[in-house]
């Protein structure tokens, strides 16, 4: 049995807010440690690590910012704020960095990769934003099949887009999608706030496959006549699939139904209803329940050839003689299809059935020859019986009567 997922991982840092009444808030949660806790302009700033992260919170609507991340450094441990600017002290490396309070006029965010699961068509990309007027938001992207953008198949970045409106990610149909946004600030110092951003994108649709394909003789005793058809498929998409069946003669161009419309990955053919010979199968998947007729596809496989027989050995030629109080039965013995599997003979409808060798002493061919002296008979008339079946076990019998003196 499967274990259960782990339980969700919870934050390892909390900023609570504790009203005049009482109340409590939880306003800020991290999965970091937190080393520093200051307030300027109506907002919290607090320090964190392990990855030298700078949040600013506004207590009020709760919202959470990345103002400041180091690269080097693991922790922010104090923040000290003079006039216009933010003295930020960073340790493990020591380090002191110093955050001016006017804003620059254009900056960039590129975001992390999307990663599709498979190649796929990517679409718009909309955002959630206040863009005051006179600023600007534009967008760039590209896209790869690995999230590695120095891979040389990765696509460059495209031409920049406005995105006052949701505008497409102009990037190659690919697995992974990265964007850009520039943020342009208004003549008057008025910057774009960006909340939120989705992008849109659809896998296209692939051919399902068969992957396998096996027809043999049922094993059920009580059907020898049955063809089980077995197969596998798959499909990338996860779509649900349908299959057809087919058959034909093998050397033949033409296809003929056998059935439609099966969910399932086997099917019994009761083979008394076409003559013996050799067969094969075509199993095609479709994936039209998940797709629209012009979207949909299918995929085919055709199984090797195998051997339908449901007639009988036949005595092609046969010699009775009686030497003294023997009797020698001399017997060639064919079948069309199948290699010989056994016979057996008896006298006088005994019970006991007496197995009979190929003269080469090995069944391995269509055609068999047999010698049986049967010895030591009383005198007087006899009947013997000579059972015969091939490897698919399909049975016939012959009988002759003999005069012993």
């Amino acid at each position: 049995q499967q274990a259960p997922p782990p339980p969700p991982a919870k934050a390892a840092g909390h900023v609570y807010k504790i009203s005049p009444e009482g109340f409590v808030t939880d306003v800020f949660s991290e999965m970091a440690v937190l080393y520093s806790l200051t307030r300027a302009d109506g907002k919290l700033w607090i320090g964190t690590g392990s990855k030298g992260e700078l949040f600013t919170v506004d207590p009020v609507t709760e919202e959470a910012a990345v103002l400041y991340e180091d690269n080097v450094s693991s922790q922010i441990t104090s923040v000290l704020h003079v006039g216009t600017s933010a003295f930020v002290g960073l340790s493990n490396p020591a380090k002191l960095v110093r955050i001016d309070a006017p804003l620059h006029r254009r900056g960039t965010f590129v975001s992390d990769f999307f990663d599709a699961g498979q190649p796929a068509r990517w679409g718009k990309l909309q955002i959630e934003a206040d863009i005051p007027a006179g600023s600007k938001v534009t967008l760039s992207s590209r896209s790869g099949n690995v999230s590695d953008p120095n891979d040389q198949a990765f696509s460059p970045w495209s031409p920049e887009v406005d995105l006052s409106e949701a505008a497409e990610l102009n990037c190659p149909v690919a697995r992974f999608c990265q964007y850009r946004l520039t943020l342009t600030a208004s003549p008057d110092g008025k910057t774009p706030v960006i909340r939120q951003v989705a992008a849109a994108h659809v896998v296209p649709n692939l051919a399902p496959r068969v992957v396998a394909v096996k027809a043999e003789r049922s094993r059920d005793k009580k059907k020898p006549y049955a063809v089980d058809v077995t197969f596998a498929a798959a499909d990338d998409n996860k779509d649900t699939l349908e299959y057809t069946l087919e058959f034909r003669k093998v050397g033949n161009t033409v296809w003929i139904p056998l059935k439609d419309k099966l969910d399932q990955t086997r099917f019994e053919w009761d083979s008394r209803t076409v003559e013996d010979g050799r067969y094969e199968v075509r199993v095609t998947a479709s994936d039209h329940r998940n797709n629209t007729p012009r979207t949909a596809l299918t995929g085919s496989r055709v199984s090797d050839p195998f051997v339908i027989d449901n007639s009988a050995p036949a005595i092609a030629q046969s010699a009775v003689t009686v030497e003294g109080d023997d009797v020698v039965l001399s017997l060639s013995i064919r079948d069309a299809l199948s290699v010989l599997g056994k016979v057996q003979y008896t006298v006088d409808s005994s019970e006991n059935w007496m197995t009979a060798m190929p003269d080469d002493l090995v069944y391995d061919t269509l055609t068999e020859t047999f010698t049986i002296r049967i010895k030591d008979l009383e005198a007087g008339r006899h009947v013997v019986a000579v059972m015969m079946a091939d490897d698919a076990e399909n049975t016939a019998y012959k009988t002759w009567e003999v005069d012993v003196p």
